[in-house]
């Protein structure tokens, strides 16, 4: 096991598994953006339980979320609606995507991201999110804009992200 996790090989996603754990089949959605993939567990809610003498006697302890974000650069109108929900209008090549109308979908995915030493992150139960973000610009890509929240996987024994080397 390696010392530190630095850099990226792959990120994959999936679907969930159907006993609610980390999907098995896993597929790079395409071109990772460069340094845009981020993987944040917020500060835990901690709240003491005081007494009638004011003396902290429990502390709960309630864990924070856990956010993932990254930009894919393949702009293709499949990889838009696994990840942004919508309709595909037409046959390829010649095909349209369009935008879901109302409330959006909710989309679940496994995530499983190898960092540059070989370390894997797994994250069973992800709900994500889609946005186009149209840059327009010689230096800049336009890219789908994924964030996601990390939820529990309904799984027993499987929590909602596992790192280390896999056998």
């Amino acid at each position: 096991m390696s010392e530190f996790s630095i850099d990226i090989r792959t990120l994959k996603t999936g679907a969930v598994a159907v006993d609610g754990g980390m999907g098995t089949t896993l597929t790079e959605p395409g071109e990772i953006h460069e340094n845009t993939v981020k993987v944040n567990m917020a500060d835990d809610t901690v709240t003491p339980i005081k007494n009638i003498k004011g003396k902290s006697v429990i502390v709960a302890i309630e864990g924070g979320n856990i956010d993932i974000a990254y930009d894919i650069i393949t702009f293709d109108v499949e990889v838009i609606q696994d990840f942004c929900g919508g309709t595909l209008v037409g046959t390829a090549p010649n095909q349209m995507w369009h935008m879901p109308k109302g409330t959006q979908p909710i989309i679940e995915k496994s995530h499983e991201i190898v960092d540059g030493q070989g370390g894997t992150w797994e994250l069973a139960r992800v709900q994500v999110s889609g946005k186009l973000v149209g840059a327009f610009s010689k230096t800049e890509p336009n890219v789908i804009r994924v964030k996601g929240m990390v939820l529990e996987p309904t799984k027993e024994a499987v929590g909602a992200i596992a790192y280390g080397n896999k056998a």
